[in-house]
């Protein structure tokens, strides 16, 4: 179930979607969908209206456009690029899952991150929520090649990262999903 939204006021928007069992931000040329479980639709209505959130109709899921290739972007600052196609998965960890994330740090090891033990505190007390995502935009390659979308990596021999790709883990005290409904 698509629910078609206006941001009016909007705060804690990444709090009220992690109440949800998945979800799926849609953002088009058209404005912004939510995306959920049928069963969680009247939950997301009510957590969109927390969050300052006005749901304008209930619409059908937003498709890409013809022609376009699907690229991965590694972060989830807001695009201003006409054309494009700006989906997020997110779903919520539980504590477990979440700390794992957090005590093992980055794969990266070499490179020096340390564990965030004040995130792991957040969580394991209650005070913070964390979530997976994987971002996808679709776009003609002529608009893939433009200024604007110089961080997106094309998808074109790796159809499989489109439905399977790697998951990009976020805090919801930081308010990714917030600055990205604003932007």
């Amino acid at each position: 179930m698509a629910l078609r939204l206006e941001p009016i006021a909007v705060a804690g928007f990444d709090e009220e979607v992690l109440r949800l069992a998945w979800a799926r931000l849609v953002r088009t040329d058209d404005g912004v969908a939510l995306e959920c479980a049928s069963e969680d639709a009247p939950l997301a209505a009510h957590a969109l209206l927390r969050a300052g959130a006005r749901v304008l109709t209930q619409a059908d899921a937003p498709i890409s456009p013809a022609r376009s290739i699907p690229a991965l972007l590694a972060d989830l600052r807001p695009l201003r690029c006409d054309g494009v196609v700006d989906v997020i998965f997110v779903r919520p960890l539980d504590e477990r899952e979440a700390s794992a994330w957090l005590w093992r740090g980055s794969r990266t090891w070499w490179l020096g991150r340390r564990r965030d033990r004040p995130a792991l505190r957040a969580i394991l007390r209650g005070l913070d929520r964390s979530f997976a995502w994987r971002r996808i935009v679709w776009a003609r390659p002529q608009t893939l090649r433009s200024r604007a979308l110089r961080r997106a990596r094309p998808a074109i021999f790796d159809r499989d990262a489109v439905d399977h790709g790697e998951e990009r883990f976020a805090l919801a005290s930081h308010g990714h999903l917030t600055t990205w409904l604003l932007g």
